[in-house]
This record gives C-alpha cells, sequence and structure tokens, in this order.
C-alpha cells in the first residue's frame, strides 16, 4: 500500500512540475527580449490597424448598420516620415480608403477570428479627399512595429449605385501597425 501512495505522489509531482516548471523555462527561453531592449505595449496605442499598413474605425452608415471606414496605405512605396504627408484619393494606388457595411456587428480588420457568415452588404470607394500621414513613432532594433497618425479630410465615398457618404474629417491617432495577425 505505501507503494502505491509513494508511487502516486511521485507521478502528481512531476505533473506538478510538467504544468508549472516546463512552461515557465518555455517562456523565460523563447521570449527573445534583448537586454536594453524595449517593445511597443499594445495597451498604450490604438489597436485598430495592422499590416503595412491598415487603419480603421466606425462609420455611420445610411442604413444604421455596422459600417467602417478603412484607410490603407501601401508604406514601402512612400517616404514616410514624422511630418504629415500629404495625398489625394483620387485615383491613388498606394493610398486609398473606403467605407464598408457589414452584415454583423463585430470588427473583421486586423484579425485571426474567422466570423462566420461574415458579409460585406455595401462598398463606398473614396473618390475624393486628401489623407494626411506621418509616423508618429518608428520600428527600432527591437521592435519591428510603429505607430502612425492619419487624418481624413474632406473625402467622399460612392458606392456601385452612386449613393455617396461624406466625411469632412477623421482622425486615427496613435494606431500601431506593421504587425501580422495570426
Amino acid at each position: 500500500m505505501n507503494s502505491y501512495i509513494y508511487k502516486m505522489k511521485s507521478q502528481f509531482s512531476f505533473l506538478r512540475f510538467q504544468l508549472i516548471v516546463l512552461p515557465a523555462i518555455f517562456a523565460i527561453t523563447f521570449s527573445s527580449c534583448k537586454k536594453g531592449c524595449e517593445t511597443k505595449s499594445m495597451s498604450n496605442y490604438a489597436t485598430n490597424g495592422c499590416g503595412n499598413f491598415i487603419g480603421y474605425d466606425v462609420q455611420a452608415v445610411p442604413s444604421g448598420g455596422n459600417g467602417f471606414v478603412i484607410v490603407e496605405v501601401k508604406r514601402d512605396s512612400l517616404s514616410l516620415t514624422n511630418e504629415f504627408q500629404s495625398f489625394s484619393l483620387a485615383n491613388n494606388l498606394l493610398v486609398g480608403a473606403q467605407i464598408e457595411e457589414l452584415n454583423l456587428p463585430y470588427v473583421p480588420y486586423c484579425t485571426d477570428v474567422l466570423i462566420q457568415n461574415m458579409a460585406v452588404l455595401n462598398t463606398w470607394t473614396a473618390i475624393s479627399g486628401t489623407v494626411e500621414i506621418r509616423i508618429a513613432e518608428e520600428k527600432t532594433t527591437c521592435d519591428e512595429r510603429y505607430v502612425v497618425d492619419i487624418y481624413l479630410h474632406n473625402a467622399v465615398f460612392e458606392d456601385a449605385d452612386g449613393n455617396q457618404i461624406s466625411i469632412s474629417k477623421k482622425a486615427f491617432l496613435h494606431v500601431i501597425v506593421n504587425y501580422l495577425i495570426g
């Protein structure tokens, strides 16, 4: 009987070791923190952005449904700095904006969660207006993510039926980008 109890205590101790100590060793080993290196904490920035880069925010749509305005920038093709630069939205292949109306009240952008039965009900594409962009915080040797500020000015969006939505000014401030989801 005593050998059975001893065996059970030994198995329990080993299991406790596996559940507590091994994950701690794994976390310390693979945390890849460099001495003196700090990364940006997601809690200090707006998380309505990702990639290289996309910024989005809630936007009213005529039906009163679930709408979002999205600004997408091909940063690799632009020389963005910490000074605001202005770009026209009319026929621009490097900076674009659109409004999407979705059928469900979720945010499907910059997430790795697939939402079942999510559909875009309508899309309005920017036909005029400007976007001002600046890099508020550059990426570092410790952190590939960077932070952007975006202003959308006097933008007019049009859907396939010619219906328009106007935005006089919208700000996307301190948006952390250049991270991939998943």
